[in-house]
């Protein structure tokens, strides 16, 4: 299996590989090509704003914070991403484009797609892993 991470900008690359955060290759697309072709949406500032006061968001930022996840917000921001995963010969099996921020993949779609045991597609099974770094992320 191949596992693919692309960016969109070169700021926070250095600090995101050093925290070991994504063992697979890496990629930027500074020009974001990849992003409108999927279709992925970016926010603009007045929109970003008002999805910041969502409380799906709110939320999120809040397990985030008592995990003791901080992240770097610094660069873009306002431009959405999502979870694609492709099978050998281009067929996608999952796909999943963030409406707003703080929307991610759950591990147990993505698990299910991959049809890896554990995996359900469930509704209760939404939540994603609290983790604070690779280490206490593995095996979840």
């Amino acid at each position: 299996m191949r596992l693919v991470g692309i960016g969109l900008e070169e700021l926070g690359l250095e600090e995101f590989q050093k925290g070991e955060y994504f063992k697979g290759e890496l990629f930027i697309d500074a020009d974001k090509k990849s992003y409108q072709a999927l279709g992925l949406k970016k926010y603009g500032y007045l929109a970003g704003m008002a999805l910041l006061l969502k409380s799906a968001f709110r939320e999120q930022y809040s397990r985030s914070k008592e995990a003791g996840i901080t992240g770097n917000t610094a660069g873009d921001g306002m431009q959405t991403g999502g979870t694609l995963i492709v099978e050998k010969g281009g067929n996608v099996i999952y796909s999943h484009k963030m409406t707003n921020f703080g929307d991610h993949a759950t591990p147990n779609d993505v698990l299910a797609a991959l049809k890896i045991e554990g995996g359900s597609s469930s509704a209760e099974a939404t939540e994603a892993p609290s983790c604070t770094s690779r280490e206490a992320c593995e095996g979840k």
